[in-house]
């Protein structure tokens, strides 16, 4: 019993890898990409990349929605983004300033 479990879950283990790929990989075709999720968030902050410190984005899922969380500095504001990673609509957006620098 334990000579056919093995080859088994390695044969089970290989399929679910294999199905589950090309829709990972499909799904990302259809996104905008980090570096034009950026160009959004910058646009609509009205800045540039080369005004702005420290910028991050990165790929997330929320409620099952692919979207980009884009975030960075222009001196002691902080600006953060939510970019759907379809459309590159806005889906939402923060703004604080940090006023509690010595």
């Amino acid at each position: 019993m334990k000579k056919l479990l093995l080859p088994l879950c390695a044969a089970v283990f290989t399929l679910v890898l294999s199905v589950g790929a090309p829709s990972a990989n499909a799904a990302k075709q259809n996104h905008i990409g980090e570096e034009k999720a950026k160009a959004i968030a910058l646009q609509d902050a009205g800045l540039s990349a080369s005004e702005v410190s420290r910028i991050f984005c990165k790929l997330d899922y929320d409620d099952g929605i692919a979207e980009y969380e884009v975030e960075f500095w222009k001196d002691s504001t902080e600006y953060e983004y939510d970019i759907d990673a379809s459309t590159g609509k806005i889906l939402g957006y923060d703004v604080d300033t940090d006023n509690d620098r010595w």
